[in-house]
């Protein structure tokens, strides 16, 4: 898990500020205006065609009823916490990241394409990126241990880095399953700046989507080979950096498409070739590591469990002034992949993780997806 005070960058805070009604003074609950589930199809067909400059009526759109109806229930029912500012969800094809649902809620309004606009701290999710292209590079090998910390945490750069509770020697299934950003940080020093750089670039993080939205945000994402230790460290743990969750889901689909990079696309139509950003055995290990954050009892996502089916999938928390960040992100069935699913939630509510409330939400969106 990783957390910070005020972990937002300014233009992300801004983002959420405005989902939240907090720069009007509206802080009513979120459900208050809520559509029936399915009802989002419409306004993503109009954003689309406007991206487009067709009419509604000749936009194939890849968005399936079933999946958009189960995901904008889910919005609907996260939104009725008290304490939910923002509520974001995504669904692609794992092959091929046609996007099959998009769910978004801002205190009074719906906004389906609210994950394709807005910028935020992702929290551990980024740990999967840094942890394949290190091994993918062999900077680590697949048995590799890395060195844990006592309460004290582990100074790097001129920082003090620390878990949310001490732990010894870790392989790298322990890393992920922990969400441990020491030993991500060590990781890193064996990656390097330069990799961990080309790694963000080969996932499109910090490019602005091809999708057919208006206004997709490209992501807020250092130039890491420029950046200091301690800022380039961050980065590889989850801090310092706001893509947008649906370039994050994106990034979790090369994991299910056998390391291929795919841009996401609101449209039917044949299947773009991709671009190759891992290898395809690295690409299957980040699966099998993956799978065991969830179904490890000691696991940060254990609450994604489905029964009878294998999950892979990674949790993230980030502090934010006045609440927290929390999301989750997994690949379903982790040994036939189907579908990458990402639930994200601004919320004040305090102790709330990515484990506690968008692993058991993309846990109900993925019982009705299979």
């Amino acid at each position: 898990m990783t957390r910070r005070e005020g972990g937002w960058r300014r233009g992300a805070l801004v983002a959420v500020a405005l989902a939240a009604g907090m720069l009007s003074g509206c802080h009513a609950p979120a459900a208050a205006s809520a559509k029936l589930p399915g009802g989002g199809i419409g306004l993503l067909r109009a954003r689309v065609a406007a991206r487009l400059q067709q009419a509604p009526e000749q936009v194939a759109l890849s968005i399936d009823p079933r999946v958009q109806a189960a995901v904008e229930a889910e919005v609907v029912h996260l939104s009725q916490e008290g304490a939910t500012r923002a509520v974001v969800a995504v669904v692609l094809e794992a092959t091929t990241a046609r996007v099959l649902a998009l769910g978004g809620f801002r205190q009074s309004a719906e906004e389906p394409d609210l994950p394709a606009r807005v910028e935020y701290d992702p929290g551990s999710v980024m740990k999967s990126f840094s942890v394949a292209a290190a091994l993918d590079r062999g900077a680590v090998k697949p048995d590799e241990m890395v060195v844990g910390a006592g309460h004290e945490g582990w100074v790097y750069g001129g920082q003090t880095i620390s878990d949310a509770k001490p732990h010894g020697p870790m392989t790298l299934g322990d890393v992920l399953a922990f969400s441990s950003n020491v030993g991500t940080a060590q990781i890193f020093t064996k990656l390097g700046k330069e990799g961990l750089g080309e790694a963000l670039r080969k996932f499109h993080l910090g490019d602005k989507p091809g999708v057919e939205l208006p206004e997709a945000a490209a992501g807020r994402v250092p130039d890491v080979t420029k950046a200091t230790d301690s800022v380039a460290a961050s980065v590889a743990y989850g801090g310092s950096v706001a893509p947008s969750p649906l370039q994050i889901a994106a990034g979790y689909a090369v994991f299910a498409a056998g390391g291929v990079y795919r841009a996401p696309s609101m449209l039917r139509g044949p299947v773009a070739a991709g671009e190759p950003v891992l290898k395809p055995e690295t690409a299957k290990r980040m699966l099998e590591l993956l799978e065991g954050t969830v179904s490890r009892d000691d696991g940060t996502g254990r609450e994604a469990r489905i029964p009878g089916v294998r999950v892979a999938g990674k949790t993230g928390t980030w502090s934010l002034e006045g609440g927290s960040y929390a999301d989750f992100v997994g690949i379903v069935p982790a040994d036939e992949p189907r579908f990458v699913v990402l639930v994200g939630v601004d919320t004040t509510a305090s102790g709330y993780t990515g484990g506690t409330i968008a692993a058991p939400a993309f846990a109900r969106i993925a019982r009705q997806l299979l």
